[in-house]
Order: C-alpha cells, then structure tokens, then sequence
C-alpha cells in the first residue's frame, strides 16, 4: 500500500496538495508500515499462517498449538524451540490469552461454535449410548427380579414339601403312639373295673354288715344271721373256715380276699428308637425321598508317583515322595473326580479338616491323561489362602479356617462359587469357560515332613437303603434287651 501511495505522490505535482493532506498520507504511510510489523508477530513461525490457538513456550516464542504438538511428537517428547532452539516438554506449552484476544471475534467466535458443536455431538452419541445401557441394565434388573421370585416360589414349594414330610412323619409317629397307648392302657383299664367292681362289692357289704352290729335285741339279730348273715360271712371265708357257732371262737376265722388275685399293672408305653433318635430316624426317612446331594463323587484320576487314593474313592493323601534331592518337596499333585460336566449346576463337599496345606476347585483333562486347573482354592503352608484362576493367583484373608468347603459349579451361567460349608458363607466367586467340560479338582498339597498326614475327603450323603441299617439293627437289640430285662425284673419283684 505504501508503495501505491509513492507512485501517486511521484505522478502529481506536490504542491497542488496541502501540508495537512501530505501530513495524513504520511500517517497512513506509517500505519501501513506498523500493521505489516504487526501482521508478521500473528503469523505461526512453523506454519506461516495466522495463528491458530496460539500458545508460547517459556522462551516467550509463540505457535499454532497443533503445530508445536506436532514438531513434539517428532521430536520424541522431548523438543527444541523452531525460533531459538532452547529445550521444552509438554508442561511448558502455555495458551497464549493476549493472542487469543486479538483475533477477530467472529472468527474466534467460529471457532468456539466448532468446540461447541463437537461437544453436543459427543454428548449425543453418548447419550444414545446411555440410554441403551440404560435399557439394557433395565431389563436385567427386571430379570434378575423375576429371576427371585421364582427362586422364591420354588424354595417355598421345596420347604412344603419338606413341611409336609415332617407332618407325614409327625403324624406317623403320633399314630404309633396312640396305638402303644391303647396297648398299654387296655389291659390297665380291665384291671380297673374290676378292682371298682369289687370294692363296691365290698363296700355294700360292709355297709349291711355294720347296721346289723347296731341291732339291739338279741332276737332280733339272730333272726337276721339266720336268714341273712350266715349266708353273707360264709362266702367272705375260705374253704377251710369255719364258722362261729362251731368254733366257739372268732380267732380261727380266715377269710378269702378278692384282692388276692389282683395286681397293679405297671406296663409302660414304648416307641422304640423313636424314644432317643427321633430326629434322625426322620432325617433318614427325609432322605429317602429327596435326591441325595452332594452325589456319591470318588477321585478317578490322580498322580499316583505322589498321592495315593483310598479304596473307597473319596479320600486322597501325599505320599512320602519329594523327587530326586527334595526337588518335588513342595510339588502339589492334582486329581480329578469321575464326572464331567459341561451344563447344569453342581454342588460338592469337601472335607479338609486340620489339614495345613491343600487345594479344591475345578480342573479339565487335556490332553488326555493331564489335568489343567481351571479355578483352585489353595491353603499353603507358607503362604495362607489364594486363589488360582487359570493361571493367575490372588491372595485371600479368611478370617478362620473352614473345615469342609463347599464348591458350586455352575456350568450355564459359567461360575465357579466356593463357600465354608458349615455356615454357608462364601469366600470367593470366579468365572470360568462355558462348555469347557469342567471335573472336581483336589490337591493333597505338598510334602511337610509327615506334619500334615490328614486326607483330603469328598463328602458323600446318599439315602438310606430300605433295609435295616447297622444303626437300625443295634437300636433293635438295644430294644430287645430291654424287653427281656423288663419281664425278668416282673418275675422277680411280681
């Protein structure tokens, strides 16, 4: 522009302008000249351009923010200032205010609405994205509702059909009792009425007897003892008796008693072995009728150089073997039970007790031949309680030391649940592959020196046979001894 202005001055004779015109070109000329001074100070030393979110280092130099992030990031993290190559990081980038405020308000107006609009798109896309996790976390709340009570009415309907066994079983009970009773009262209540006959028989004749002792004229009572009394006072005797007229004497008289031949029944009502083992006679009979659980699960695979099972199946215990120089002291071998499962839900009892090292959890066979843990509760010697979850171990704090362990394997939902099977309390949940076929997984533990000689036992509640049982049979005895004592003690004692 000033260079315009020169040529114009040049083609046009001076004085035909006055000084306060040529005083106003010159202030125009100078304004020119500051504005491109100016211009240079807004354009990015990077970029050549006008700044965009002009930010300045510590060196006081100012860049474009997305132009001195970039030269950063090629720089490694670490960069030198394009103007006067002095260090800087990321921390010393400042947003430049005074910059920022010289720009045209309508441009930085723009640039403002543009945040703005990708902050409500943002916002948008995440609100649609809320309101499906919304829908979403709805519909299993809603489902895990409906999942309750259903649980609900079943465990209602589970626990009547528990409540109607017991009435069952009550009134079973109570019918054997009414049976014994009328048993026992039966004989007692013949031997009632026929003492009442008899003392009212006797009382009716003490009765006669005593008014005629009141008779005053001699006459008189020997008419009565004549038709009356004789009869009467000879049948109260016996058949060696004799009566007074031919004795002369009261003192040889013997009568016959009635009571005699009777005894107080002592007979005594019995209910067996309901008497003392009630309860568990209704828990067997209970049993009977409900599906045992845990099932009659026994180890089927295991590292016999290093464990050894029981001839039942149910216990496993470390042998004494600890490898070549104490290599495998500390080895904890693996056994598997005899099912698989790949579906359903599974619940198993395992009983520790004392013992100061062991495993339980699940495991799965493969290759054929090799168990692969897959959830394991461990309690080391060492090292307290953990628990292993394909692979990766997390240590736990249990407040005491269960004696049994509940494990609850459920196969759909793929969850692997263990819990202190006296109170049912849970220690640890953890996920576990679905389909995967999934076995009981125990661990005798490692080799202490025979300070840890407890078996690790797979618990097993199975119903009851029909026939009698050891339990069955010894109470029977107990109860046919004390018939036998109860009849030699009545022939002694009468």
């Amino acid at each position: 522009m000033d260079g315009c202005l020169m040529i114009f001055l040049q083609s046009h004779n001076q004085s035909q302008f006055s000084a306060d015109f040529i005083a106003f070109i010159a202030f125009l000329l100078s304004l020119t000249k500051m504005a491109s001074a100016l211009l240079e100070h807004l354009l990015c030393p990077v970029c050549l351009s006008e700044f965009s979110d002009p930010v300045s280092l510590r060196c006081q130099h100012t860049f474009c923010r997305e132009c001195i992030k970039a030269h950063l990031a090629a720089s490694g993290g670490s960069g030198q200032c394009p103007e006067c190559r002095q260090p800087f990081t990321r921390k010393h980038i400042k947003a430049n205010r005074t910059l920022s405020n010289c720009r045209p308000v309508e441009e930085k107006a723009q640039r403002c609405k543009a945040m703005l609009r990708g902050a409500v798109s943002f916002l948008s896309e995440e609100i649609v994205n809320l309101d499906y996790m919304i829908r979403l976390q709805t519909a299993e709340i809603q489902k895990t509702k409906e999942t309750s009570r259903e649980w609900s009415v079943r465990i209602s309907a589970e626990f009547e059909q528990l409540h109607q066994l017991l009435r069952e079983k009550e009134q079973e009970v109570k019918t054997h009792l009414q049976q014994e009773e009328k048993r026992v009262l039966k004989p007692m209540q013949k031997n009632l009425s026929k003492m009442t006959q008899i003392s009212t028989k006797d009382r009716n004749t003490e009765g006669t007897l005593r008014s005629a002792l009141n008779i005053g004229q001699p006459d008189t009572f020997l008419q009565w003892w004549t038709t009356v009394g004789r009869n009467m006072v000879e049948k109260m005797l016996d058949h060696d008796g004799a009566v007074a007229e031919e004795t002369g004497s009261t003192t040889h008289l013997r009568f016959s008693a009635e009571l005699a031949g009777l005894n107080v029944s002592c007979d005594f009502i019995s209910l067996g072995p309901y008497e003392t083992h009630l309860s568990f006679l209704v828990w067997r009979d209970i049993l009977r009728n409900i599906q045992p659980v845990p099932p009659d699960e026994v180890i089927s695979l295991w590292d016999k150089a290093y464990a050894v099972v029981t001839n039942s199946g149910h216990s496993i215990k470390r042998t004494g073997k600890r490898g070549l120089f104490g290599r495998y002291q500390d080895y904890r071998p693996l056994a598997k039970g005899r099912s698989v499962h790949q579906q359903g839900r599974h619940y198993f009892e395992v009983e520790m007790g004392r013992k100061l090292d062991w495993g339980v959890g699940v495991c799965t066979e493969f290759p054929p031949g090799k168990l692969q843990e897959m959830v394991m509760l461990y309690r080391k010697h060492d090292s307290g309680y953990s628990v292993t979850v394909q692979g990766q171990e997390f240590t736990l704090n249990l407040l005491h030391q269960p004696w049994r362990i509940g494990l609850y394997l459920d196969c759909d939902e793929g969850r692997v649940a263990f819990y202190d099977a006296d109170s049912l309390v849970q220690v640890y949940t953890a996920a576990c592959d679905k389909g995967v076929p999934l076995s009981l997984c125990l661990s005798p533990g490692a080799r202490l020196d025979g300070a840890d000689c407890h078996a690790l036992t797979v618990c097993c509640y199975l119903s009851p046979p029909q026939s009698p049982t050891d339990l069955e049979v010894y109470l029977n005895l107990v109860q046919i001894i004390a018939s036998s004592l109860e009849r030699f003690l009545r022939m002694i004692f009468g």
